[in-house]
Formats: C-alpha cells, structure tokens, sequence
C-alpha cells in the first residue's frame, strides 16, 4: 500500500471520530492546526486561511466520494489521485491547503522526539538488532532491513496523540488509550515521520560523494579568495564542512573523517586569525578618528577584514555546528536541506512521483527539509548516530 501524504492522511484522521469531523472541536487539535472553526464552518464563522465559500461545496463533495469507497485502500488510492482513481475537483483544493499547513504543525518534531524518549528511534533500533551496525554501515541497506515502524509508534502513539489533540481525543471516560479507529488512522499519520528517517539515511548514503567534493570546492574557493570577503566564504565552508564531517561520522568513514577535521582546524585558524585583525583594525580606526576610518572602509584591504560583530558571528556559527551539542546526542546538524529534485522528484512513474510523495514535490526545500526532520531552526538535515570520539 502507498504512504499517506499529509492531506491523505489528515483527510482519514477526519473519519476516524464518531461522528465525522469531531477532531475539528477539539481545542487541542485547534491549538496544533491554527484552524479554529472547523473546515466545514457555517456561514457565520470565519473560513479557514486558503479556503473559500466557493470551495466549501466542492471539498463535502470530494469527502462524501472518499467514505463512499469500500475499503482504505480504495479510499487512500482516491486521496493520493493514484492511477485508476477517479478524479475530483476537491482533491487539488484539499491537497494544497493542508500541504500549505502540515509542516508547521511540528507533529514529526513530537514523534521524533518521543521515540528517542523511548529509545526505539529506528536508527537505534537498528543498532540494537544488526549486530551493532548503523543505519548508515555499508553492510546495511535501509530499503530492504529497515524496521517496522508499527510495534514502535504504538509505544508512543497515545503519548503524541495526546499532545497533538489533547484530551478530548481520548473521551470522556480517558483511560490513557486513544479509540480503536483513531488510533490506527493518528499512527499512520506518524508513519510518515518514521519512513523519513529512512529516506533521509538514505540521502546521506547516496550522496556522502557530492557533499565531500562540495565541501572541497568552497574550502579551497576560501582558501584562493580568503582576500575577497572572507565572512562569505567562511560560513559557507562551515556549513559545507560540518555536513561532511557528520555524515562521514554516522557512516564510520574515516578517511573522510580525517578530511573533514583537517578542513575543520584550518577553519577554526582563519577565523581566530579574523579575530585578531578585526580587533587591530577597530584599535587601528579609534586613533585615526572619524576621516581615517572613511579612507578605510574604501581600500580593498580594509572591506576584506570583517567586524569583531561579524567574526562573532562566524564563532557562533562554528559553535553551533561543532561544538554546541553533545558527542553523544543525536542532533548533530548537517549543513543544507536535501533537495528538493533529488528528494523526490526521481519518478519511475511517468512523471507522476514516487508513490506516497506526490504532495513533497510541490514543497518548497524549506518546507521539505521541515517534513524530512532536519534541523528545526537551520532546516538542515541531521543525522542521529555520531560516532566521533
């Protein structure tokens, strides 16, 4: 059976109450979704952001044809628009109003955060049933041996469910475990953020290549220009180079790793080295008063230095990329959001999308970096098993 996209899947989470709809009152799926009134509100209640009064008929239409189905595989079938299913003028509305929303809902920051509370992440499971290897071992291969998400996410799935929809979904009685139906249909909604630790294990697998010759590239472009606005280059290489280090890291790659540490220390020098002369130039300026500093900021030299504020921020930068979060954690960043092209857009469908996926190839990179899990202030992916030291 194909994945459920975000709009499949919220679409089901709306049949999966007694009766329909019911999850749209609650106050804290109101909280998570922003959407206060319901999709479905009445003529006196404001509409949902995205939605208008034109669409409302159209939209009860496409849900009536959905339940109409006879079973969830047809019904998912109709939800994605896969080959054979009947087309619907409420399905594209559908899709890009949720698709517009989804992301910021931080459902996935919740699922991902909860299985490593519980310690069944899938790349820990992973350890702890292959012998020790990791999702990124080249013994390993994430298509065939990744673990089966449904035994984890029923460990959580009351946990998170909770958070996203707060009390109300468990009924009045609230014994601690959500109802039969939405329980199924909230778990599938979580699978979708157990599936993207694979695809993005997989990203990193491919692709460890281009991302060291990219790190390669920008280093040595700073080290030929390192005259020419330097802050430019350095951030960019801090980026590139982290990346490289942490997905050499993940897969135990130690060549690349001693590569990127070299690449590293250099770094960390030419910023101190930075420091040192942003520190002369302003002592430089103050004893030359006001005219001295106008003929300064015109020479090539001086637009070459950057600030002490600047190389605070390359320091900051350097720390959050290498230094701010713990050996032993598993939220070490990775410098650039995969792309979108390669993510997703690799069909062998025709130009349809990869099954499942069809809503990630109209999101923006920030807005798919968001629903693959990296990093939620950066948008950068991570990778969850560093090994160094």
């Amino acid at each position: 059976m194909p994945s459920h996209s975000p709009a499949s899947a919220v679409l089901r989470l709306h049949f999966a109450t007694e009766p329909p709809g019911q999850i749209w009152l609650w106050q804290g799926w109101k909280d998570t979704t922003g959407i206060t009134h319901g999709i479905f509100p009445k003529d006196d209640e404001p509409l949902p952001k995205g939605l208008s009064r034109e669409d409302i008929p159209i939209l009860r239409s496409f849900f009536a044809k959905y339940i109409s189905l006879p079973n969830e595989t047809e019904r998912l079938r109709f939800a994605l628009g896969l080959r054979g299913s009947d087309s619907h003028p409420g399905r594209p509305i559908w899709k890009t109003f949720i698709g517009k929303r989804a992301h910021s809902w931080n459902i996935h920051e919740q699922v991902i955060a909860e299985l490593k509370v519980h310690n069944v992440h899938p790349t820990n499971v992973i350890r702890r049933t292959h012998a020790g290897k990791t999702a990124y071992s080249s013994e390993f291969n994430p298509n065939k041996d990744w673990p089966v998400s449904t035994t984890y996410l029923a460990m959580i799935v009351d946990q998170v469910g909770r958070s996203v929809m707060g009390d109300e979904a468990f009924g009045p009685e609230d014994i601690g475990l959500l109802p039969h139906n939405l329980r199924i249909a909230f778990q599938l909604y979580m699978h979708r953020s157990w599936d993207s630790v694979r695809r993005q294990v997989n990203y990193a697998r491919k692709n460890i290549e281009g991302i060291r010759v990219n790190a390669k590239e920008v280093w040595q472009s700073l080290t030929n220009k390192k005259e020419k606005q330097p802050k430019v280059f350095i951030k960019s290489a801090l980026n590139h180079v982290a990346k490289y280090l942490n997905i050499a890291t993940a897969m135990g790659h130690q060549e690349a790793i001693d590569e990127a540490e070299k690449m590293q220390a250099e770094l960390q020098a030419m910023i101190e080295d930075l420091g040192r002369s942003a520190q002369e130039k302003k002592s430089k300026t103050a004893k030359q008063g006001e005219s001295s500093k106008a003929s300064t900021k015109s020479t090539g030299a001086a637009e070459a230095t950057p600030s002490e504020e600047e190389v605070d921020d390359m320091l900051n930068l350097y720390h959050d990329l290498f230094e701010a979060i713990p050996v032993d954690s598993d939220q070490r960043p990775v410098a650039e959001p995969i792309p979108a092209s390669q993510a997703v857009m690799n069909s062998h469908l025709g130009g349809g999308g990869d099954f499942g996926v069809d809503m990630e190839s109209t999101m923006t990179p920030t807005q798919l970096a968001a629903e693959l899990g990296f990093d939620d202030r950066t948008h950068l992916p991570t990778d969850f098993i560093p090994l160094r030291h």
